[in-house]
């Protein structure tokens, strides 16, 4: 789990040398680590339990990234009960109708 107060400039840099990332990727993956952490604890629990894979809690953090952050919990609080049972194509869908409900000008934005 990532502390909050360990957030140095330089750590996608070490972080990715250790495990062998390009430092952007490295920089991706963090990210995606604080959003589940902050803003979408349901599915940062499921991912944890083992529930879903790392792969479907990626698409939910992509098709919410636009979103406020109590945007982005609302949609996690949402999603929480029928995640585990969808597939990676269908969890992105239903990501996607959850998130253009709550702002359907910033969905239409990142979709053109």
């Amino acid at each position: 789990m990532l502390r909050r107060g360990r957030r140095a400039g330089g750590c996608p840099n070490r972080w990715g040398w250790r495990v062998r990332l390009a430092p952007a990727t490295a920089a991706r993956q963090l990210s995606q680590a604080r959003a589940l952490r902050d803003d979408l604890p349901a599915t940062f629990a499921l991912l944890g339990a083992g529930a879903i894979s790392e792969w479907v809690a990626t698409i939910v953090v992509t098709e919410t990234s636009h979103l406020a952050a109590e945007d982005r919990r609302l949609v996690d609080k949402k999603l929480a009960a029928e995640l585990p049972d969808l597939s990676p194509r269908r969890a992105q869908a239903r990501t996607k109708a959850l998130a253009y409900e709550l702002d359907p000008e910033g969905a239409v934005k990142r979709a053109g």
